[in-house]
C-alpha cells in the first residue's frame, strides 16, 4: 500500500518547470531516494512534501488523503535539513524538545520522548550540551532526534550528510538506514551522492530536468538503466558506436548505441583491438584506461576496462561480457550475440 502519492504533479519558477507531471508512489515502511544532479527537481519535490511549496498542478497525497491545502505543521512529516539549523541559545535538549512543547505535552512526558529520541541517534545523556559543544555529527544527530521525536508519519531528509567529512558520511547513513528499518518509518532521502543513494535505498528516483527518469531498486537501476541519462549517471558506463559491435560479437539494431560497464568487459587473446594508455589502481580493484579501434576510416574511441587486483592479462584486445543497447535516450534492451560467435 502506498503511504505518498504524486499524481501528476508541477511546480513552475519563472517560467522554468522545475517539476513535470510527477506521479510517483511511495510505500509504507520504504526508505525512497530522490537521486539526481543539482537543479534536477529533487528538492522541490521534497519540498512539495513538506508543505514548503505549493504545486502548480497536480495532488500530493499522504494516507490516500490530500495535503496541499495544508501547511507544514499540518502535515505528518518532519524534516531533517542539509545544515543542521540547530538554536545556538538552546541545549540540546530545549532543541529536541521544541516541537513537543508546542503541542503543549506534559513535562514528564516531554523528558521521556526526549531521553528516546537521544538513545536512538546515539546521544543519551547530552541533555544539556550547547550546539557549539558537539561536533558536526553529533549536531545532525541532534537535528535528527528533533524529527524523530514527533513520530512523524513520514521522514524527510534534504542531503542530510552533505556537510560531513567522507568516513563520518558512512557511519552517520548506516545510523539513519538502522534507525529507519527499526522504526519503520517511511522515508524521503534527497542526495546527489549515488553511491550514498545505492547504499541506503530501498527504491531510487532518479530525476533530471524536472522529470522522474526512472523508479527501481539498486540493483535493477545499476543493471537495467531505463534511460541513457541513468546509464551516465549510475555507476560507469562506456558508450560505444553500433559499428563497435561486430568486433564485440554483438547484434547491434539500427540506428543504436552500445553500453558496456567497464567490468562487463575482460582482456582475451581474441577480440577488439585495445590501445591501453593508462592503468588507474582503486584498491580493490584496478582501472585500464585506453582506446578502442574502430573498423575501416571509423578511428578510436574511448574505453574503461576494469580488472580485479592481481590480474596481468595481455591488454591488446578486449572482449565483453554483456551489453545494453539505447536508441534515442531509451533502453532497448540487452546486445544480443551474433550467431556463432562467443564472449
Amino acid at each position: 500500500m502506498s503511504e505518498i502519492d504524486f499524481d501528476h504533479v508541477s511546480k513552475v519558477y519563472a517560467g522554468r518547470p522545475a517539476v513535470s507531471a510527477l506521479n510517483l508512489s511511495i510505500h509504507s515502511g520504504e526508505l525512497v531516494c530522490l537521486l539526481g544532479p543539482s537543479g534536477c527537481g529533487k528538492t522541490t519535490t521534497l519540498r512539495l512534501l513538506a508543505g514548503f511549496l505549493t504545486p502548480d498542478a497536480g495532488d500530493v497525497r499522504i494516507a490516500g488523503h490530500s495535503v496541499v491545502r495544508l501547511g507544514p505543521e499540518a502535515r505528518p512529516t518532519a524534516m531533517v535539513f542539509q545544515r543542521y539549523t540547530l538554536w545556538p541559545h538552546m541545549n540540546v535538549f530545549h532543541n529536541v524538545a521544541f516541537g513537543l512543547k508546542l503541542r503543549r505535552l506534559p513535562p514528564a512526558q516531554i523528558v521521556q520522548k526526549v531521553q528516546r529520541a537521544l538513545e536512538l541517534v546515539g546521544l543519551p545523556g547530552m541533555e544539556r550540551r550547547s550546539p557549539a559543544q558537539l561536533s558536526g555529527g553529533q549536531q545532525q544527530r541532534v537535528a535528527l532526534a528533533r524529527a524523530l521525536v514527533l513520530e512523524p508519519q513520514v521522514l524527510l531528509l534534504d542531503e542530510p550528510l552533505s556537510s560531513l567529512d567522507a568516513r563520518l558520511r558512512v557511519t552517520l547513513r548506516d545510523e539513519i538506514r538502522a534507525i529507519q528499518r527499526n522504526l519503520g518509518i517511511t522515508t524521503v532521502f534527497v542526495t546527489h551522492d549515488q553511491e550514498e543513494a545505492l547504499a541506503v535505498s530501498d527504491r531510487i528516483a532518479v530525476m533530471d530536468q524536472g522529470v522522474l527518469q526512472q523508479l527501481d531498486d539498486p540493483g535493477t537501476l545499476y543493471a537495467r538503466p531505463a534511460t541513457r541519462f541513468v546509464a551516465e549517471f549510475i555507476g560507469r558506463m562506456n558508450f560505444l558506436p553500433a559499428s563497435a559491435g561486430p568486433l564485440l560479437g554483438l547484434d547491434v539494431p539500427d540506428g543504436a548505441e552500445l553500453a558496456v560497464r567497464p567490468e562487463d568487459l575482460h582482456f582475451g587473446a581474441v577480440g577488439a583491438p585495445f590501445r591501453a594508455e593508462h592503468v588507474l589502481d582503486l584498491g580493490p580493484v584496478r582501472e585500464v584506461r585506453g582506446r578502442l579501434t574502430l573498423p575501416g576510416a571509423a578511428g578510436e574511441v574511448p574505453l574503461t576496462v576494469q580488472l580485479a587486483r592481481g590480474e596481468a592479462p595481455d591488454m591488446t584486445a578486449v572482449r565483453v561480457r554483456r551489453a545494453l543497447t539505447y536508441r534515442d535516450g531509451a533502453l532497448l534492451g540487452d546486445a544480443a550475440p551474433v550467431m556463432g560467435v562467443g564472449a
